[in-house]
């Protein structure tokens, strides 16, 4: 039956056995402490009814032996208030109390001492009461109240309190008893929870940890598949882009040398195919270029160093340094960390970002500050520009493989830099995010960990 039910279904039966356990053990704890209040209350009264029996006992005595009517008077509230207790706790004891927290009589041996005694305990007590109540009548005083006193010195010491003292220790027992039933159910459940876990260890946690190994295993034959499915295509892409190199070279080479020999024959619209066949040849190649280069990201990030960022924007600053003349362009940074990253990399990421705000410059001339701050475990750069900036619904769409938003015509390129930059940033366990609006300039950020683990896929 175990074996039929799900993971799921045996998880949940397991969280019922566990909560119907919990719940019948706070059940059976809570019913022994009412019992036990209840019991500790049913002793305490009874035992008073000891006390109480002997004082009425006493204060007849003294009654009876006074010899003038001011002893008497002040002997009858004692006697009356004694005996009017004694009463009440007598009826209290069986019919229970609930002001008092005293519980019904509902013990058979008990019971049967109130009831089934020779004499009965409950006929005792009234009999000894009434005895009382002719002395207190008679003021203590003639042939019935000396009856009445020989009876409560007859009862009193002897039968009446022989009982109450067995009703005491039967209530006593009675608390024993519960104690040690709950003991018992205790050692019970005790049981009963050392077989639930072990039906769940047999039923239910062996399945589930037998389940994620063969998930493990199942993920790692996977992985390492898919890392030869991707090596694979590194190499095929490598070598995609490098065959296709050689007739795009000569594409363009032999169109250049027919639009040399002919130049003079050819028309202005056979010219313009010429130079359409030549600009898609180049776009060719760029595009393949640039594929080339992506692919080419995962399988050099390995080789990691301490880089000092500020040598790697320098150096890409000598790398568009002619470019930043021609357009005025101001490039400001300073006090840049050394960081965890692949040197070579770091480089084109910062190439790529100066390539772009270059690109995509303002009526102004182009100023660039690049900045970093500490972030506790990681270093975030900013690198801000006063450029065109961009709307906020295309920030995704620039960061995806040759996504462009303006023509090639207008902004050279090919729509890669901010995708190699992408991936080589999240290749080195960081992330890229944006900030710009239309003619206010951009801010690109991208952290970097200081202790670099497992790189991103």
């Amino acid at each position: 039956m175990f074996r039929r039910l799900s993971l799921r279904q045996g998880y949940v039966l397991a969280l019922a056995l566990i909560f119907i356990l919990a719940t019948l053990k706070f059940a059976a704890m809570e019913t022994l402490v009412i019992r036990q209040d209840g019991a500790a209350t049913v002793i305490n009264v009874s035992g008073r009814q000891r006390m109480l029996s002997q004082r009425t006992a006493f204060y007849t005595s003294a009654l009876i032996a006074a010899d003038n009517e001011q002893s008497r008077t002040e002997l009858r509230p004692a006697l009356l208030e004694t005996v009017r207790e004694f009463e009440s706790n007598h009826h209290d004891l069986i019919q229970g109390n609930e002001k008092r927290g005293l519980p019904a009589l509902n013990n058979d041996a008990i019971f049967d001492i109130y009831y089934d005694g020779d004499p009965a305990l409950d006929s005792l007590v009234d009999a000894y009461i009434e005895s009382v109540q002719t002395v207190l009548n008679a003021n203590g005083e003639g042939p019935d109240a000396e009856k009445a006193y020989q009876y409560i010195l007859d009862v009193g010491p002897h039968i009446l309190l022989q009982k109450l003292n067995t009703v005491v220790q039967l209530h006593e027992k009675a608390a024993r008893d519960d104690v040690q039933l709950v003991k018992t159910l205790q050692q019970l459940f005790w049981l009963i929870t050392i077989i639930v876990l072990f039906l769940e260890a047999a039923f239910l946690f062996h399945p589930m940890v037998r389940r994620i190994e063969n998930n493990i295993r199942e993920l790692q034959k996977r992985e390492k598949k898919i890392k030869t499915q991707f090596k694979e295509l590194q190499e095929f892409t490598h070598i995609a882009s490098h065959d296709l190199h050689e007739p795009l070279r000569k594409i363009i080479s032999f169109t250049d040398r027919l639009e040399q020999t002919l130049h003079e024959k050819l028309d202005d619209k056979t010219q313009t195919y010429m130079q359409f066949i030549t600009s898609s040849s180049n776009h060719m190649r760029d595009l393949v270029n640039g594929l080339h280069a992506y692919s080419r990201i995962s399988a050099n990030d390995e080789d990691l160093d301490i880089v000092d960022a500020s040598l790697a924007v320098k150096k890409a600053i000598k790398a568009y340094e002619e470019q930043i003349n021609d357009v005025n362009a101001t490039i400001e940074y300073n006090n840049l960390p050394s960081i965890p990253y692949n040197q070579a990399m770091l480089f084109q990421v910062f190439d790529i970002f100066i390539d772009n705000a270059i690109k995509y410059r303002g009526a102004n001339d182009l100023v660039v500050h690049i900045t970093a701050e500490d972030k506790n475990d990681s270093w975030v750069f900013c690198i801000a520009d006063n450029g065109v900036g961009i709307e906020e619904k295309f920030f995704e769409r620039i960061f995806i493989m040759f996504q462009r938003l303006h023509r090639k015509e207008d902004i050279p390129g090919i729509g890669l830099g901010l995708a190699i930059a992408k991936k080589i940033i999240e290749r080195h366990g960081g992330s890229l995010w944006m900030q710009s609006a239309p003619e206010q300039g951009t801010k690109f950020y991208f952290s970097v960990p200081k202790h670099i683990g497992k790189k991103g896929a």
